[in-house]
C-alpha cells in the first residue's frame, strides 16, 4: 500500500527540495519535489548537511497523492465518494474503484466489491502466504464463525487483532515491496554521512 499523503521537504524561503543527480537542489513548483515516505523524509533531513542545506531551514510537508500508485500530480487527483466515504479516496485515473495490497511497497491492486469502502483493507496472495500459517488459518476460522453466526462485537475485534499481526509479521520479514525499496542506510554508508 502506497501512502495517502506523500511528503515532500520544503525551505523555509521558498521552493522544494528535488533529488537530482549527484545531490539535491530546491526547485518552485511543488509538482517538481521530491516525494518521500514519512518516514524516509525524516531520516534525511539530517544527511542534507552534507550537500550544504541546513536541516533548520527545511521543514516536511505534506502532499496528496494516489492511494494506489502515489501519483502526486494535481491533474492526476481525483477525490472519489464511495458509500460516504472521502478519506482515503484520492485515487489517479487508473485507480479508481480499486483498493491496494496493505503491504508498504506492494504496487498490486483489487477491484472493490460493492460493500467495500476505501477503507477496506486487502492483502495480494504473494504477502499473504508470507505471513505465519498459525495466524493464517486462525484468521480463515474467524472468517468461518462469522458466515456461521454473523460478525459480533467479539468476531471483528478477534479479526482485526489477528490480521494487523499478520501484516505486521509479513512487513518484519524485510524487504516485501520488491522494487523501489530505498535503503537509507546504504546511502548513509556511501556518502558517509
Amino acid at each position: 500500500m502506497i501512502p495517502t499523503i506523500a511528503r515532500t521537504i520544503r525551505h523555509w524561503r521558498g521552493g522544494f527540495l528535488a533529488a537530482v543527480p549527484g545531490g539535491f537542489e530546491l526547485v518552485e513548483d511543488v509538482m517538481r519535489g521530491g516525494r518521500w515516505t514519512p518516514e524516509n523524509a525524516e531520516r534525511l533531513l539530517p544527511m542534507l548537511v552534507a550537500f550544504g542545506f541546513n536541516p533548520d531551514h527545511l521543514s516536511i510537508y505534506e502532499a496528496p497523492a494516489c492511494g494506489c500508485c502515489g501519483a502526486y500530480r494535481a491533474a492526476d487527483i481525483i477525490s472519489h465518494n464511495r458509500n460516504g466515504d472521502w478519506d482515503h479516496a484520492l485515487r489517479c485515473e487508473r485507480h479508481v474503484d480499486r483498493l491496494p495490497c496493505v503491504v508498504a511497497g506492494c504496487a498490486r491492486t483489487f477491484k472493490m466489491a460493492n460493500e467495500d469502502s476505501y477503507r477496506s483493507q486487502v492483502c495480494c496472495g504473494r504477502h499473504w502466504r508470507m505471513a505465519p500459517k498459525r495466524i493464517r488459518d486462525i484468521c480463515s476460522l474467524i472468517r468461518r464463525r462469522a458466515k456461521r453466526r454473523g460478525w459480533t462485537d467479539k468476531l471483528v475485534d478477534q479479526h482485526h487483532r489477528f490480521w494487523m499481526r499478520a501484516i505486521r509479521a509479513i512487513e518484519a520479514r524485510g524487504d516485501v515491496g520488491g522494487e523501489g525499496h530505498i535503503d537509507l542506510d546504504e546511502i548513509e554508508r556511501l556518502f558517509g554521512v
